[in-house]
This record gives C-alpha cells, structure tokens and sequence, in this order.
C-alpha cells in the first residue's frame, strides 16, 4: 500500500508575552542554550539534498498559534520556469511585495537598453506616479511578475514588435485593467475585442503614455478606505466586511495616539525631506514642499490640505494603503488638521441640518458590500471632503464612469451637528478651492447607511445619515485592545500597536526612536527594550538574535530583582518560547515549568499571564505527542481566556487554533476543523489581512482537509497560508519552509510529483538559511521528498530520505512520539517495495508498538500501518496473515467521523485481490463491488481508479 503522507499535527504555538506591558518581558536562557542554538543552524547545512517540513514559531502575545502542517498540495507548475537563471534588472518579488503601493507601472520590450538616456528619463517621470516601476525583456519573467501581485491595479506597456504574441498570454490577468502600446513604428495594429476594454490606446512616444497613466492614475489616488460595519441581524457572506471591521480598529488606536503627541519643527523637516524623495524631478511640487517647510502653521493645515498637491495624496496614499511610515511621518500633520477642525467645529456648532454630497468611484467588491449592508454603519478612515453643491460631487462621480474596475457613486450625506463625534467644518474661507464649497470631515466619521438607488444617468446614490453609534462588540475589543498597548510614552504605544498589528519593522522603529531619545535610562527601561527587540527577532525568525535579546533583559532582570520575582516569569516563557521555535522541546519544557512555578506563587489562579503559560505547556505537550497533557492545558487557558477578554479578542482564536491541532493529531477531524472554524471567525473580523496569525489558521485547515482526503480545499488553503507568508515574513522565515512543504505534499497525494519535489526544494532552501533548520518539523519535509521518490520507483532515494526523517526526529523527540513510528512505518513501507520483507516487518512493528502506546485504537495513523504489514505479507504470498492487518486497517477506516473514500476503496481493492488469490471469489466479488459503489458516488471522473475496480 506504501506509506501515507507525513503529516504532523497541526503545531501549536507557544504564546509569547508581550514585551513592554506591565514591565513584563520573556525568558533568555544560558550561555550553553545560544551555542546550541548556533550548532543547531550550522548542522543543517549538511542536509541541503532533502526536505523537511517544520513547526512554526510560536506566536508572539500570549496565544499558541502556528501549525506544524504535514501535508499539502499545490497545483501551480508554471511558477518554476519563469525566472530560473535569469536575470532581471527589476527588483525582485520580495523587495516589491514589501511595499506598500497599491498601483505598479511595468514596461515590457525586449529591446529596452538600460543605459538610453531616453529610458532613464522615462522611468524617472513614472516615477512620479508610483515608485512600483519594473521593466522587462522576456515574457516569463513579467508573466511570473503579474501572477504574484496581490490587491494591486497594473499598468502595462508593450512595445509594439510584442504586441500579438504577448497580449494573449497576459489579457485575463486579474489585476491587469490599463494596456498601453507603445507605437513609435507607427504600424497598424488590429485590437482583439476582447482587448479593447483594456487597451487605453496607441501611443506614438513615451511622453504619451506617460500622459495617459497619468490622468488614468488619477482614479485611484480618489479611492478613500472606508470601513462597513453591518448589522447584526445580516448574514455575512464568508470574509465579508471582517478587514474593514479590524482597519477602522486600528486605524482608529492609531490616531488616538498620534493627536496625542507632542512634535516639534523635526517633524516638519522629516516629512518634507521625505516627500522630495518622493518628487526628485518635479519642481512644482519641489517648490511647494519648500514652502510647506518654510511656512505651515497649524492654523494653515486646512488651507494645506485642500490644495491639489503633494500633501493631500500623500496623506491619501498612506492612510489607503496603511503605509504605517509614512503615517507616522505625517502625524504632526494629521493632528494640526483635527485641531483645526475642532476649533471650527466649536464655532459652527449652532449650524442647522445640512445636507453634503461627495461623488467618486469606488471598488466594486466595496460597492456590493455597501449594499448588502443597508441599516449598517459605514465609516471614512480619511479626512473626508464634501461638497454642498451637488453639481460639483457629480462631475467627480461621473470621472468614473470608464473604469472597469469602479461604480460611479454620489454619496447624499444628512448632517444632523447633534449627532457626530466627529468634527467637521465647513471650510469654503479656509479652503485653496473655495467655489467647491467644502464640508471636510475629520478622520473615522461614522455613517449609516439608509438606501443604495440607481440613478437614471449612469450613477448610483448612496443615502448616508450621520450617526455617533458605534458597533458594540468591535468597541469592546477596541477598549480591551487599548488597555493592551498600554501607558508608557507615545512611542512606547505606537510601538506596541504596530506589534498587535504584526508590523514588526515599524515596532523596531519606534522603539529604536525612543531608546536613542532616553538613550540608556533606567534598568527597568533596558529591560523593555531588550525584551521588544527579542520579541520582533522571534517573530521574523530570527532565533539567535532574539535569543540574544532575551539574555540581556534576563541578566539585568536578575542583577536588580529577586530570584522569583513576578516579572522574571515573562522572560522564562521567552526564553522558552526560542527553544519551542528551533525544536528543542525539553529546554523549552524546564523553562516554561520555571515560568510556572513563578506565576502559580505570584498571580492570581486567573491571571492572564497563567493563561499564556499554561498555553505554551500545552504546545510543547501536543508537539511531543502528549495529547492528553496537551488538552488539559489547554482547556485550562480557555477557561481563563474565556473569564477575561472579550469573545472576539485574536488570543481567543489562539486558543481554539491550539485545540484544533490536539483533535487533528488525534485523527478526529470534524472536531479539529470546528475549531479552526472558530478560530478563523475570529481573525477575520479583528486581524488585517496580512496578519501572519491568519496564516497559521489556513494552514491548520488545509492540513485537516489533506487528511480527510479534500485536496483541493487543503491546496486552498495553504495557499491563502503562503500568501500571507510571502508578504508578512522575511524570505528565510520557517513559516515559509512550512507552507512550501504542505504544498509539497498535497501535490504528491494529487500525483503532481515533479511539482511536489519543486516545492519541497523550495522548503529545504528556507531551512538552509534559517535559524531553526534543525527543528523536527523538517523531517516532514524529507519524508515528503521520501514519497516522492517512492512514487518515481526511485527506491534507494526513498529510503536515504525517510532515514534522514528518522535521524532528525530521534534527535528531539521521545523514542515513542508518534512521529518517530511515522518514520518506521515510511521505512517499512519501502523496504517492502525492495523486497527486504524481514526488514519491512520489523520496523512496521516498531511503529505499531509506539502507535499502540501513544494513540488511539482508532486513529488514522494505525490504519497506515496495518496497511503496510498486510502488504508485506501479500508479497510474501501469506495472503491469509495480509487479509487479518488489511481488515484491521478497513475497520479503523470505518469508523472515521469522516472516512477517507479513497483509502476505502484502495482497502476494499486490495482484500478483493488477497481473496482472489486464495480462489474465494465470492468474497472477492463482495469487495470488489463496495469498492466500485464508492467510486461511482465519489470518484465518477477518476477514470484511472475506476478503470482499476472494474479491472478487479
């Protein structure tokens, strides 16, 4: 039968202590722990042939989170030709994903020459447009490009000696909407209809196009990101309004602190410095920017805000993009133009009901969101403009009508001064455009929403009304989260809201800012700086670094507190949470027990910090194969959770992820994905989209419907996982290795073998570079490159992987964890197709004993094994001894919550065939046809599987 996939248990992670909160922080370990870290690094370069799949790293903040995913599938085989040893003069996917443009020029033409002062001159001028400006001389390498750009809106230009050979292999691109063809031969070129919707036209010269991407640009820069928060009462489609819901939370913490702080004339400086950057070649802007940095004044910021200049869409960009630098860099701007608001709001407050108008494009998805939402409430996270004179907010909505991507709209505003919490002001004096007579809102002004009319032109309109109501639910987790980040300085709760946000270089920034203000200050201060810097280093995968961290803030601790003092409990969990990362379950188990033994003489029975411990027990538990142990923690960190945060917090999520993962290593899959489920609902509403706690959840769920045999969902998934990954982690962090591994294995289990083989090199690559390449979750990997192997008949290769597995498993686990009798089993199962029956038995055997041990009677992995025994038997020609594991194996299958079909009618086959061979056709037949009753109902389009039972 061969050996099932190797899968391990969805991982649980330990749950790291927040770095700053409380003047807690996390566990260093000795001088022995970061040499072995280090040896652990160096050793794996000695694997670079094989494969192995790894667990993780513990999460951040106090909830185990990530997977240790088995099994996966991909797919996509077209990824591995489109850059393979060639070079591009564009930056690579990576340094593109990290930034934050919401639009990107590409320039295909196979004569391109970097050197034309013609070509510079032209990259220059695009520039002004988006910094996101790549060219390319060969096909592969842009339609690669254009396969691996998410959420963003393409613009291309094609020369036109290319134009009928490339088009067609580019034209259906989802994010491909604006086509210009770069025509300076002048030759009549025939557009295919089904171009004609994206080709904006034929353009003799570069300044042209330029010209054109411009004005069409323009669009884009007028999306504002607006937050639907829906009723209750209105079902949700799966995804829907859950991001808008976790921006308008964050964004809103984030400008609570950012109209908080103080700035000083640096500030300006900073920003105005930033901007040149960002117009090198434009002297009118140039021009401005100076006269910004001469001249503001707070009381100018309205004035600033609505001239048509570098100001007002670099505010816009940021705030639509979320780019948290340059947020940060406009805050002193962000709180000049509330202030400013405020006091004129105070001075109109006697003003009557006003109706305003605004008209614009905006996303179709966010149109249909609008309208299933009817009775919800809307929010604009910007400093929303307005018009009293509908005329003009008509012509705005009207500019998109020849958008493919946007519905026209024309917002009707009822504004009733009595009910906002927000100011606003009419500006028409103050404004640089005073015929638009403008109504400018301050940031998060919420609105209900009352009907959604088509117009008889070519517009919709949206009746909005003002509203200071809020969603009860999101404000709670809001004011939990608020009290989370904390007191301290404003750099301190910028820093933690960046962390709960997942944007660690952001978080290393504003601590690094306040560390180089209060330059060494206080012992208690080195501690939180050490702990912060350890924290994001854990998150980015960087364990030595973190570990070195975490060390520091230990020995300072150590030098000023008592030995069992409360606050060293942190940075034990810390410490601990490293070794959890790299694989070394038994450092991480005496340190998290040292945590413990603090906490439990320290904190209250239901202090959150237990929670975390107990979590972080539990996922060392659950890693080592002590199911049991593992749930019991676990069971008593959702107690605890349940009592003292809200239902919708992430850490929430973190828990029911964590259970899920003991149910999935237990084979009882309908209970693990329930609680995935769980999880994932919670995430999507309070976590960005980006977050790489997400991730963890997908991957938990494609590993899960791996194992129950729905491939296609398990590839759906872990590809959302890796997603997530490629934009969130650095290129060497082990969740990368993770998700390639389970692509890599769904692919095999789907027959892809030379994809699975690509993705699983993919995976080794991370490990070679990582700091945890010795961690056990690679074994996975090289058991998966050991099936892939097997399935080539390329035995011996088979063999060398699966032992390589065994090695690194014996290294860090128990001699009965379960995944060591994964390894024997794998190992059985290809001493089988050598023919080395004796050896097949033997370490089939060794697996069963610890299976027997660790497992229960019915758990998947039994069944496997049974297998396996039963087919050495059939090859020793024993058929009656075969058909007594064979039918072990089909009464573990049986009783499955969710049974395996295709695993049935293997099973039902190969009795069928031991039957025959003993000449009981009767019983044969009876096999035979419960496999073929299967088929029809599951498998109709199999034709090979179908062909295989009617053979029999």
């Amino acid at each position: 039968m061969g050996c099932g996939p190797s899968e391990t248990v969805a991982a649980t992670h330990p749950t790291v202590s927040p770095p700053i909160i409380n003047g807690q922080s996390k566990q260093a370990s000795d001088e022995s722990l970061k040499n072995d870290l280090n040896q652990r690094r160096t050793s794996t370069t000695s694997h670079t042939s094989k494969k192995i799949r790894i667990n993780s790293a513990a999460s951040i903040h106090s909830t185990t989170k990530r997977v240790t995913s088995a099994s996966s599938k991909t797919t996509t085989t077209d990824l591995k030709s489109s850059t393979v040893g060639k070079k591009s003069r564009t930056p690579s996917l990576a340094l593109y994903d990290d930034a934050n443009y919401d639009l990107v020029i590409i320039w295909v033409d196979p004569h391109i020459i970097d050197s034309e002062k013609t070509y510079v001159n032209s990259l220059t001028k695009f520039r002004r447009i988006t910094d996101a400006v790549f060219t390319f001389n060969e096909f592969d390498q842009c339609i690669h490009f254009l396969d691996h750009i998410y959420e963003k809106t393409a613009f291309l230009i094609v020369s036109d000696s290319i134009v009928e050979q490339f088009l067609p292999l580019v034209i259906g691109k989802p994010h491909l909407d604006f086509i210009y063809i770069l025509n300076q031969t002048k030759r009549k070129i025939e557009l295919v209809n089904a171009w004609k919707k994206k080709v904006k036209g034929l353009f003799d010269d570069i300044e042209e196009i330029f010209k054109a991407i411009t004005a069409d640009s323009n669009h884009i820069d007028s999306w504002i990101p607006m937050s639907i928060l829906p009723k209750n009462d209105i079902k949700k489609n799966e995804n829907e309004a859950n991001e808008l819901n976790s921006s308008f939370m964050y964004m809103c913490l984030l400008t609570e602190i950012l109209l908080k702080m103080q700035y000083d004339y640096k500030a300006r400086n900073t920003l105005s410095e930033f901007c040149r950057g960002r117009y090198l070649d434009n002297e009118e802007e140039l021009n401005l920017i100076n006269e910004f940095e001469q001249n503001h004044k707070s009381q100018s910021a309205v004035y600033w805000y609505t001239r048509d200049c570098f100001l007002y869409k670099t505010m816009n960009f940021a705030l639509r993009t979320q780019d948290m630098e340059i947020i940060m860099k406009m805050g002193f701007f962000i709180r000049d133009l509330h202030e400013q608001l405020a006091t004129m709001y105070k001075n109109q407050v006697d003003q009557q009901k006003v109706l305003v108008f605004r008209g614009q494009g905006i996303l179709l998805n966010e149109f249909d969101k609008i309208r299933k939402n009817i009775g919800g409430l809307m929010s604009f996270n910007v400093f929303l403009s307005t018009s009293t004179d509908i005329e003009i907010s008509l012509n705005f909505a009207k500019g998109a009508e020849n958008d493919p991507k946007l519905v026209p709209v024309l917002f009707r505003m009822h504004i009733d001064p009595t009910k906002s919490s927000v100011p606003f002001a009419d500006v028409t004096k103050w404004s640089s455009f005073s015929y638009e007579k403008e109504t400018l809102f301050s940031m998060h002004t919420i609105f209900r929403i009352m009907d959604v009319r088509r117009n008889e032109g070519q517009y919709w309109n949206i009746i909005l009304s003002l509203t200071s109501d809020t969603d009860p639910e999101l404000m709670k987790l809001t004011d939990h989260l608020r009290q989370e980040i904390g007191g301290g300085s404003h750099l301190q709760q910028l820093g933690n809201l960046m962390l709960k946000m997942g944007k660690f270089d952001r978080a290393k920034d504003m601590f690094s800012t306040e560390r180089n203000i209060t330059n060494e200050g206080t012992w208690f201060e080195q501690i939180r700086f050490n702990h912060q810097l350890g924290y994001i280093f854990r998150e980015n995968g960087e364990f030595v670094k973190a570990l070195s961290y975490y060390e520091k803030a230990l020995d300072i601790q150590k030098a000023n507190l008592p030995k069992n003092h409360p606050s060293l409990a942190p940075i034990y969990n810390n410490i601990a949470s490293v070794c959890y990362s790299i694989g070394d379950f038994s450092r991480a188990l005496s340190f998290y027990k040292t945590a413990l033994d603090i906490e439990l003489k320290s904190l209250p029975s239901d202090h959150r910090n237990l929670s975390n411990t107990y979590n972080n027990l539990g996922s060392v538990h659950c890693s080592i194969g002590d199911y049991s142990i593992a749930l019991q923690f676990f069971t008593k960190t959702l107690g605890i959770r349940q009592k003292t945060l809200p239902d919708n917090h992430p850490d929430m999520a973190s828990i029911y992820n964590n259970i899920g993962s003991v149910y999935n290593s237990l084979g009882e899959y309908t209970k693990a994905l329930a609680h995935y489920q769980k999880a994932i609902d919670i995430q999507e509403k309070t976590l960005l989209s980006t977050h790489i706690d997400l991730s963890t959840s997908y991957s938990n769920i494609g590993i899960t419907y791996n194992a129950m045999g729905d491939h296609e969902k398990a590839l759906e998934s872990h590809k959302k996982a890796l997603e997530i990954r490629t934009k969130s982690l650095l290129s060497h962090h082990p969740d990368i290795a993770l998700s390639y591994n389970n692509i890599g294995s769904v692919e095999i289990d789907m027959g892809h073998y030379t994809t699975a083989l690509w993705y699983l090199e993919k995976a080794l690559e991370v490990r070679d570079n990582c700091d945890a390449g010795y961690h056990v979750g690679f074994a996975n990997v090289y058991d998966n490159i050991g099936r892939v192997y097997q399935s080539m008949d390329d035995k011996l290769k088979a063999q060398s992987n699966f032992q390589t597995a065994l090695e690194i498993r014996k290294h860090s686990l128990d001699e009965n964890h379960p995944d060591i009798a994964n390894s024997y089993n794998n190992l059985g199962a290809i001493y089988n197709l050598m023919e080395e029956k004796q050896k097949a038995i033997e370490y089939c055997e060794k697996a069963l004993v610890i299976q027997k041990q660790s497992l229960s009677e019915n758990h998947p992995s039994l069944a496997n094994t049974y297998n396996n025994i039963g087919s050495t038997y059939s090859l020793m020609e024993n058929c009656a001894q075969a058909i007594s594991f064979f039918e072990r194996a089909l009464t573990i299958q049986q009783k499955a919550s969710e049974p395996n079909q295709k695993d049935l009618v293997n099973t039902y086959n190969i009795i069928g065939r031991m039957y025959n061979e003993m000449n009981d056709y009767e019983k044969a037949i009876s096999f035979y046809e419960r496999s073929i009753t299967i088929c029809e109902d599951h498998f109709a389009n199999d034709e090979q599987l179908l062909a295989t039972t009617y053979h029999n």
